[in-house]
């Protein structure tokens, strides 16, 4: 099951506004609905709009991924590209102490071997498109990531544990089998392909700080006080949620037409030669420069004031 949210960046009083046609969609069956869109009114201040939750919901297996869920997600990724709302997007877990527990395996020990291609293309597709949405996307880790649940956090662009985060990685080889979806690939660009075969041949199940040291989490959480609701168990989910937040909003002081240049222009360059590369990073910082938003940032530093991308 998923949910998925836009509202403000920054942590403002809003009131919940009239939803879209398109934000008012469900991905559920007409029998059970599983998950919904909602929309949130923006605030005044266009620097705090365009903030989108996707959340992972399948409590009862920790969220591990089965053919229905995986549809949900291909179709919600799909309209989040398109919302023309979003500039950045935070996948969570609804579920304190679970981010995702990778494949249901229960669900395949009953799949026939065409069912499971199909299951298996359709989730390495799923994830490339989560990879190549246009703006950034950040994953907000609680609790365990283990196998597609780690793959599904390695596809963000960037990763942030919460003080729960302590199983994470890429057990397959002790099933049998693989990180398939990516997951050999990602994590070697990522990391290098020394410490990516340390953790993938060994499958070792590690915590958020081996993560960090070992560059898979970019930023930690750290738990404050807890209060009221937030006490107990749920302090470390909330703790990561806020960061996740606090994160996208210090990215939304950006233009978000920079922003989704620059992700390009990384990520699409560091598969070219560096000369064609330069080359792409010049043609992106062209297509800025008529812009409204940066004409708005250089007024802005000569009126020393906060400037106000509408992402024109």
């Amino acid at each position: 099951m998923l949910t998925l949210i836009t509202r403000p960046v920054v942590s403002v009083p809003f009131q919940l506004g009239a939803t879209s046609p398109l934000l008012a969609r469900s991905f559920s069956t007409p029998a059970k609905p599983l998950a919904y869109l909602d929309g949130y009114a923006q605030p005044t201040s266009a620097v705090q709009r365009g903030l989108t939750f996707l959340k992972l919901n399948r409590p009862e297996a920790r969220n591990a991924i089965n053919s229905q869920m995986l549809d949900e997600l291909a179709e919600a990724v799909e309209i989040v590209r398109e919302d023309g709302r979003t500039r950045t997007l935070i996948l969570q877990s609804t579920v304190p102490g679970a981010f995702c527990a990778g494949a249901d395996l229960k669900e395949r020990l009953n799949m026939t071997s065409a069912a499971f291609h199909s299951w298996h293309t359709k989730l390495g597709k799923t994830l490339r498109a989560i990879e190549t949405l246009p703006f950034p996307v950040i994953a907000a880790l609680d609790g365990l990531a283990l196998g597609g649940g780690l793959e599904v956090a390695l596809c963000a662009d960037l990763r942030v544990a919460g003080p729960g985060a302590t199983k994470l990685g890429l057990p397959e080889v002790r099933h049998a089998i693989i990180p398939g979806a990516g997951g050999t690939q990602r994590l070697s660009r990522l990391v290098g392909p020394a410490r990516a075969k340390h953790l993938i041949l060994t499958g070792r199940i590690f915590d958020r700080m081996y993560a960090y040291e070992q560059g898979i989490i970019d930023e930690l959480a750290h738990e404050g006080v807890p209060q009221g609701e937030n006490a107990g168990a749920s302090a470390g989910y909330e703790a990561g949620l806020r960061h996740s937040i606090n994160l996208a909003a210090e990215m939304g002081k950006g233009g978000p037409l920079a922003l989704r240049a620059a992700k390009q222009a990384i990520d699409k360059g560091y598969q070219m030669d560096i000369g064609t590369a330069f080359d792409w990073e010049k043609a992106l910082y062209q297509t800025l420069y008529n812009t409204n938003d940066r004409k708005e940032g250089l007024m802005a530093f000569k009126e020393k004031r906060p400037a106000v991308y509408e992402g024109e």
